[in-house]
């Protein structure tokens, strides 16, 4: 992975209602966003089936 921090939603849960990237278990980075115990696209239009294997703070939230 790269130098930037990913955890496992396992050990360490995002904060709520925070855009974070994602990476899925076929290595596939999305922008999501956890409310509760459930995970939203970035716009909140939908939920998904599924509980990432990473996330991560956006290096440029990060930074800013």
């Amino acid at each position: 992975m790269s130098e930037q921090e990913w955890f496992s939603p396992n050990d360490k849960r995002p904060p709520d209602g925070v855009v974070v990237d994602t990476l899925n278990s076929a290595g596939q980075m999305s922008q999501l966003v956890l409310k509760g115990n459930m995970w939203w696209f970035a716009d909140m239009s939908m939920y998904i089936y599924y509980v990432p294997k990473f996330w991560r703070i956006p290096p440029e939230v990060k930074n800013a």
